[in-house]
């Protein structure tokens, strides 16, 4: 048995898990409810499950997710690495790595929307047109009693009706946490006239 502390890049209470040998860090990481960006769910093929080596031998190949100075510094791949002796790890911040991953427009100052503005501007001089059909709408909808056994997607997909007046397509999109990455699927809900519209669902 070997013994993993997993140490957290924002400051977080340490977790100590006990593993079996040919563990990967990844999956004593899932057993220990320990959070690692993990969206290939473990199959080497993203890269994003990085974590740094601070004590201890681990067993790990070299990938081209990881460049030689970031391996030399301890930087190892979680899904593909197993402690060979006790070693501490640290784990960046799941929400810092996420946040990495977006582009957002913050659009908070008069000068970012000039700024903005002006690379609209700029497009469309470039002969580029710019649309966008995304359309947002709050939904009200009646609490389910017991004498009304309505599904809740049939009743979501009724109020979107309303919402979205001449829509041909509403898909429902629910968002599932897990412990590594959260999973999003999404499946049509309905058919009505216009283009597809989309409800997340959190």
């Amino acid at each position: 048995m070997y013994q993993i502390t997993f140490q957290f890049e924002n400051g977080g209470k340490p977790v100590v898990v006990d593993v079996t040998p040919n563990t990967t860090i990844l999956d004593a990481a899932k057993a220990a409810n320990v959070a690692i960006d993990a969206p290939c769910n473990g199959n080497g093929s993203c890269g994003k499950c990085r974590v740094k080596i601070l004590e201890g031998d681990v067993e790990s190949t070299p990938t081209h997710h990881i460049s030689e100075e970031d391996y030399a510094a301890g930087w190892r791949l979680s899904c593909a690495s197993k402690p060979m002796s006790n070693i501490v790890v640290q784990v960046p911040d799941i929400a810092s790595a996420y946040q990495s991953r977006m582009k957002t427009a913050d659009l908070s100052t008069g000068e970012e929307v000039a700024t903005f503005n002006k690379l609209q501007e700029d497009i469309r001089a470039a002969g580029v047109e710019i649309s966008c059909d995304f359309v947002s709408a709050v939904v009200e909808m009646e609490a389910p009693t017991l004498d009304d056994t309505m599904p809740d997607t049939e009743r979501l997909s009724n109020a979107a009706q309303d919402a979205f007046d001449g829509c041909t397509e509403v898909r429902l999109t629910s968002t599932t946490p897990s412990r590594s990455s959260p999973k999003r699927s999404a499946r049509p809900i309905s058919r009505c006239r216009s283009q597809a519209r989309w409800i997340t669902v959190f």
